[in-house]
């Protein structure tokens, strides 16, 4: 968001989103103001900022997420900027409590000198089933992956397999980048959805005979037992993983050198402790991690988008691709809001 004209642009490539999505055009229409509304904050208030735009299929149904990062001054009273008429530049837009209103999901974090992340997201409205018979995901699950400033495509890759209260979340990162990488991280993800439920031991060695003759990744995968209170981990290469708590300490999940696709010595699978309160982050080596969860404490207690959010923000390298991946537990009985 360095130009106004990029929020017009912003604003295209979520309709066509939309569209491929079977929005209706009251429901394109609220996801266009906010997406109009989110980047012209940008524009008005911080020097530089972005913002992502993906699909999101959760049990509140199918959607799009808008997640608006900036770099700007940040927010000193974060509720008073909620209320309705409130305005810092003298602007008649329809703010932040707008952007709540036309949203199905709503989060949002602000430091002053440090910027702003908000995530909203519009679903597409449910005519033709009830959404009682939606069965509600156990697992919130958050995402950034930006590709290499000078590509057009992401080298690295990601994926969630959910099934019977069991989440299994990886990250792949495709050597170099742009389309060779690409390729390697594609083939990860495809084994992944097709045999994400398979041992991890078993899993891992699928995807390294499947990505033989590309470029080879690194990977982790994590497949958290929530009924057993344990995190299975198995990595290969530079992928990280820590399981963060608001009280505790960050613990690192530990992965073993070698290339999937390559050369592969038998990694193993290591056990963590998980409680219903422990936040999985899994990231490519595009994120610096000498973050803290002390200094996260609301975005850690809120939507997993919005850590993957912050956490981009702060720690983005810059200089090559980049993905994030957040997974936490709901609250039994909750959902998406």
């Amino acid at each position: 968001m360095s130009d106004p004209s990029q929020v017009g642009e912003a604003r295209r490539i979520a309709k066509a989103l939309a569209s491929s999505l079977l929005f209706n055009e009251t429901d394109a229409g609220k996801l266009a103001l906010v997406v109009t509304e989110i980047g012209n904050n940008i524009q008005k208030h911080a020097e530089r900022g972005e913002v992502l735009i993906r699909s999101v299929h959760d049990g509140q149904g199918t959607g799009v997420e808008i997640l608006g990062i900036d770099h700007g001054p940040g927010m000193s009273n974060i509720n008073l900027c909620l209320e309705d008429g409130y305005s810092t530049a003298g602007t008649p837009g329809m703010g932040l409590g707008g952007i709540r209103r036309l949203s199905g999901l709503f989060a949002i974090d602000s430091k002053r000198g440090q910027g702003t992340c908000i995530v909203s997201r519009v679903y597409r409205s449910h005519s033709n089933y009830n959404l009682s018979t939606v069965n509600p995901l156990e697992f919130d699950c958050g995402v950034v992956m930006v590709p290499h400033p000078h590509e057009r495509v992401p080298g690295d890759g990601y994926h969630v397999h959910e099934a019977q209260g069991i989440a299994t979340a990886m990250v792949v990162d495709g050597l170099g980048h742009g389309p060779p990488a690409a390729e390697a991280a594609q083939k990860a993800c495809l084994i992944m959805q097709e045999f994400g439920g398979d041992p991890l031991d078993d899993l891992i060695q699928t995807i390294h005979l499947a990505l033989r003759g590309t470029r080879g990744a690194a990977i982790g995968i994590a497949r958290i037992l929530p009924k057993q209170q344990e995190l299975r981990f198995i990595g290969v290469g530079n992928i990280s993983g820590s399981l963060m708590q608001p009280d505790r300490l960050p613990k690192s999940l530990l992965s073993f050198p070698d290339i999937i696709g390559h050369e592969m010595r038998k990694p193993r699978e290591m056990i963590y402790p998980w409680t219903e309160k422990t936040v999985l982050v899994l990231h490519s080596d595009g994120l610096q991690s000498q973050w803290v969860a002390g200094a996260y404490p609301w975005a850690l207690a809120s939507e997993a988008s919005l850590l993957a959010g912050v956490l981009y923000r702060d720690w983005n390298r810059g200089r090559d691709d980049v993905t994030v991946l957040t997974v936490k537990q709901r609250p039994q009985g909750s959902h998406p809001r």
